[in-house]
C-alpha cells in the first residue's frame, strides 16, 4: 500500500520495468487466493504478497499506458479481487464450523 501512494501521490518512480511489474504481480492475487491452504506465517506471507501483486499490476500498467481510465479500470479490478477474496474466506469459515463440534456463541 506504501508503494502505491508514494507512486500515485508523491511520484516516486519505483523504475522501468512496467512489464515485468505486469507478469510478476498476477502471482499475488493467485497466492491470496489460495492463502487458505497455508497456516501461520505463510498465510500472513500469501495476504502481504496478494496486496504487493496488485500494486505491482496498476503501477506496472500505470507506467506502460499512462491512462486515468484504465487505472481506474485496474483499481476496480482489485476491489473485485479483494471482494472474491473476502467470499473466499467466508466460504472457508463456513466450511471448518460444518465439522467443527464446537459450539459458537
Amino acid at each position: 500500500m506504501a508503494m502505491s501512494v508514494a507512486y500515485f501521490f508523491f511520484g516516486i518512480s519505483i523504475g522501468g520495468f512496467s512489464v515485468l511489474y505486469v507478469a510478476i504481480g498476477p502471482l499475488g492475487p493467485l497466492v491470496g487466493f489460495i492463502q487458505f491452504t497455508f497456516k501461520g506465517w505463510v498465510r500472513v506471507a500469501a495476504n502481504a504478497f496478494f496486496v504487493f501483486g496488485s500494486s505491482l499490476i496498476v503501477i506496472g500498467i500505470d507506467q506502460h499506458i499512462g491512462s486515468f481510465f484504465v487505472d481506474l479500470y485496474m483499481i476496480g479490478l482489485v476491489v473485485f479481487w479483494i471482494m472474491t477474496r473476502i467470499t473466499i474466506s467466508q466460504w472457508d469459515h463456513s466450511r471448518i464450523c460444518l465439522i467443527c463440534n464446537y459450539q459458537c456463541k
